[in-house]
């Protein structure tokens, strides 16, 4: 900071209330492939909205709308993708078993291609839901719709987990 003052805000995801130190083992204790990097079970509490809403109120001197609104764009206008992008989302086989990002990152399983227009229509109306509510991604109809959805999913989220999330302002560590 201008002031000589450091910070670092901790507001990496956590995992749910529900969450075991067996969950991602089969029944004789043998870890699951994968388990706990894919599919819903593998989806902590997420950090990043309550987190970057408290740099910009804290830090900040823009204001959330400003700050969060050429995202918006970009999800809304979209972007051209690189044929690398194109290529590695389209032949993505995880990408593949889950239907949302399917329908989101493969284009409705026709694939991309180099140049195509990458549009998140939905992701640009969460973001202006968030720029007018930042709290109810955790504790309203948002945090309710996250939950449901995650717990359809099997995975382990619910509204006491987001409603609980807090942002960690620690002090730096210094060296000389």
């Amino acid at each position: 900071m201008s002031s000589g003052d450091s910070h670092f805000l901790d507001y990496r995801e956590k995992a749910p209330g529900h969450a075991t130190e067996t969950m991602y083992q089969d029944e004789h204790g043998k870890v699951i492939p994968d388990l706990s990097v894919i599919g819903y079970r593998a989806v902590g509490v997420p950090g990043s909205v309550k987190g970057m809403v408290y740099a910009e109120q804290h830090f900040g001197k823009l204001g959330l709308g400003k700050v969060i609104q050429p995202a918006i764009r970009l999800a809304r206008e979209g972007y051209p993708l690189s044929w690398s992008a194109a290529k590695s989302m389209t032949e993505d086989e995880v990408l593949a078993r889950f239907p949302d990002s399917r329908r989101i990152f493969q284009n409705d399983g026709k694939g991309w291609h180099q140049g195509d227009m990458f549009k998140q229509p939905q992701l640009a109306r969460t973001l202006e839901r968030i720029m007018a509510s930042p709290d109810d991604f955790y504790t309203g109809a948002m945090a309710r719709e996250i939950a449901e959805f995650v717990e359809k999913g099997g995975g382990l989220i619910t509204t006491e987990d987001l409603a609980s999330y807090e942002v960690r302002d620690r002090t730096p560590l210094h060296g000389v």
